[in-house]
């Protein structure tokens, strides 16, 4: 996949993967998982090359032509740096958000310390587990009043799509459990010639600052180096955020940004 953006690359990996399509423009990629269409970042477009030297106008009216009838617009820009004042000025005025995501890389983890031994690290394979994984998500990123009525639609298309990808063997999802109850999960998806990209890392609220996060993020690339032969591990978070530290300290560096433009209709 020939993108600038090492984020977005494993982003087209990952939908690949999942059977979105994917097709090549002259200037962009189109991006569409049409089984899920309240996925923003699922049917997005891809502005790369000389057109990212074109205004955000122009950029909204192709993403309209390709989703005449989308009730979002996402737009990710296939460079490594963020973008300058001036372009930030103008998304504000067209009413664009605009999200600078860290993405982060490793090729040796440093363990952790260790988590409570009442705590179990393993796939997610059960009913319960993932009926437990769909109600986290719909808890932790209740995204209802700022994405509209179709969230909840959204999240429960995408775990199903996670619970196949695993099924397919073309991503791992782990939860760490005590007794049946998840407290956390994190997925990974691992290309051909060994670029990995961790997926969803998400910690119940009651149990954050216990290292269950920390211990699952290496457990799960340790998995993905001995048994999937990954050998460059991806991971993108929020730079702001307090899950970026956590990242560092399991031995993750910055690497570049991944630029995101979003809004709702």
């Amino acid at each position: 996949m020939d993108t600038k953006s090492l984020g977005f690359r494993t982003d087209l990996m990952v939908r690949q993967m999942a059977g979105s399509e994917i097709e090549y423009r002259d200037g962009y990629v189109v991006v569409r998982t049409i089984r899920n269409p309240g996925f923003w970042w699922g049917n997005f477009i891809l502005v790369r090359g000389e057109l990212l030297d074109s205004d955000p106008d122009a950029w909204q009216g192709i993403f309209r032509s390709e989703f005449p009838s989308s009730e979002h617009l996402a737009i990710g820009l296939d460079t490594e740096q963020p973008p300058g004042d001036s372009i930030r000025t103008y998304l504000d005025e067209l009413g664009l958000s605009l999200e600078v995501s860290a993405v982060m890389v490793s090729s040796r983890l440093i363990p952790p310390r260790p988590h409570s031994t009442d705590i179990e690290l393993r796939q997610l394979s059960s009913e319960s587990d993932w009926s437990q994984l769909l109600e986290m998500r719909s808890r932790l990123e209740d995204g209802e009043e700022h994405f509209g009525p179709t969230y909840g639609e959204f999240q429960r298309l995408y775990c199903d799509e996670t619970r196949e990808m695993n099924e397919r063997f073309l991503e791992w999802t782990f939860g760490a459990f005590l007794g049946h109850r998840l407290l956390g999960s994190v997925g990974i998806a691992v290309e051909s010639d060994g670029l990995a990209r961790f997926q969803n890392v998400l910690t119940a609220t009651e149990s954050r600052r216990t290292g269950i996060a920390s211990n699952l993020v290496f457990h799960v690339g340790r998995f993905a180096e001995s048994e999937l032969d990954a050998t460059r591990l991806v991971m993108v978070a929020d730079p702001t955020g307090p899950a970026i530290g956590i990242y560092r300290q399991l031995g993750f560096v910055d690497s570049e940004v991944q630029v995101m433009l979003q809004k709702g209709v």
